[in-house]
C-alpha cells in the first residue's frame, strides 16, 4: 500500500536532470504528465495492491486520482505557452505521505525554496514557482504550486530579499 502511494508521489513530481524531483510547473505538458501517470500505474506491484487510477478533465483542469485504502488527487492546469503546466495541487488523505512529500520538496536544493510566510515558499528563478502548504488541524492536506509570472530582475530581487 505505502509503496503505491510513494510511487504515485514520484509520478506527481518528475525527475529532473539533477536526479531530484521538482514540481511539474513550467516544464511539463498534459500529454507528458498522462504518459508518466499511466506508465507508472501499470507496475505489477501497484496492480497487485488493487488501487484504481483515473484521469478526467474539468474545463481546463486535468484531474488525476488514485483511490484505494488511501487516496491522492492531483489537479493541473496547462495555460502557459505551448501548453505547459502553470498550476498544480496535490490533495492528500494520508498524513504521513503528505508530511514526507512536503519535507522532500522543501529540501530540494535545485528548487532553493525560501519562506515567504508561514505556509508559502518561493523557488529559485529557474523554477518560477510558489508553493503553498495548506493544513487542517495542523495536518498537511494540500500542496499548491503556482507559476510566478514576474520579470527576471523583479523575481530575483524578491527572492534575494527573503
Amino acid at each position: 500500500m505505502k509503496h503505491w502511494i510513494l510511487t504515485f508521489l514520484g509520478i506527481i513530481t518528475v525527475s529532473c536532470s539533477f536526479g531530484q524531483n521538482t514540481p511539474m510547473i513550467k516544464f511539463y505538458t498534459e500529454k507528458e504528465v498522462l504518459k508518466e501517470f499511466y506508465k507508472n500505474s501499470q507496475l505489477k506491484s501497484n496492480i497487485a495492491l488493487n488501487y484504481k487510477v483515473s484521469d478526467f478533465k474539468n474545463g481546463d483542469t486535468l484531474i488525476l486520482k488514485i483511490e484505494g485504502q488511501e487516496s491522492i488527487t492531483v489537479k493541473l492546469t496547462f495555460k502557459l505557452e505551448l501548453g505547459y503546466c502553470d498550476f498544480q495541487t496535490v490533495e492528500f488523505c494520508c498524513d504521513s505521505c503528505a508530511i514526507k512529500q512536503a519535507n522532500e520538496i522543501l529540501n530540494l536544493k535545485y528548487c532553493g525554496w525560501k519562506k515567504l510566510s508561514e505556509d508559502k515558499y518561493l523557488s529559485k528563478y529557474h523554477i518560477q514557482t510558489e508553493l503553498e502548504i495548506s493544513k487542517i488541524d495542523n495536518l498537511i492536506k494540500t500542496l499548491t504550486y503556482r507559476y510566478v509570472d514576474k520579470p527576471r530582475k523583479v523575481f530575483k530581487n524578491e527572492y534575494k530579499s527573503l
